[in-house]
């Protein structure tokens, strides 16, 4: 299912945010999408890094509509909220490092988790070099 549902994601991600935004930006899965584990279609456990210093007005209203779409193509919301409209999992590189961070190092209850979901993070469309170095994310290009 994940090698069906990878092509999808990057394909409606392409439809929902601008052009801009998504060279600028890398989206990803999580959890077993992001393993490839999952048989069937599993919640939406997804995050989008944006590269540094930029900035997009369509932002919010570009994540909420990938959000939406995916619901509609009968992916729930994830229980946890680990979807691109939380602004935990929609950040600049910067705060993802940040989190990260905090997650290792802080005394948040979440953060073990989150540290954990994230490690399975798997990139289905934009640009890895949103990421910092090109080539440290996995498919996308």
């Amino acid at each position: 299912m994940g090698e069906l549902n990878r092509p999808i994601l990057a394909r409606l991600w392409s439809f929902v945010a601008p052009a801009e935004l998504v060279h600028n930006s890398c989206l990803i899965v999580m959890g077993s999408e992001g393993r490839g584990e999952q048989i069937l279609k599993t919640d939406q456990d997804n995050a989008l890094l944006v590269r540094d210093g930029y900035s997009c007005p369509e932002l919010d209203q570009s994540v909420r509509r990938f959000n939406q779409a995916l619901m509609d193509f009968g992916y729930p919301p994830c229980p946890g909220n680990i979807m691109v409209t939380n602004p935990l999992w929609c950040q600049p590189l910067a705060g993802f490092r940040d989190s990260i961070r905090q997650w290792l190092y802080g005394s948040e209850t979440d953060g073990p988790m989150n540290l954990a979901i994230f490690m399975d993070a798997r990139a289905v469309a934009g640009t890895r070099r949103c990421c910092g170095r090109p080539g440290n994310m996995s498919t996308a290009s």
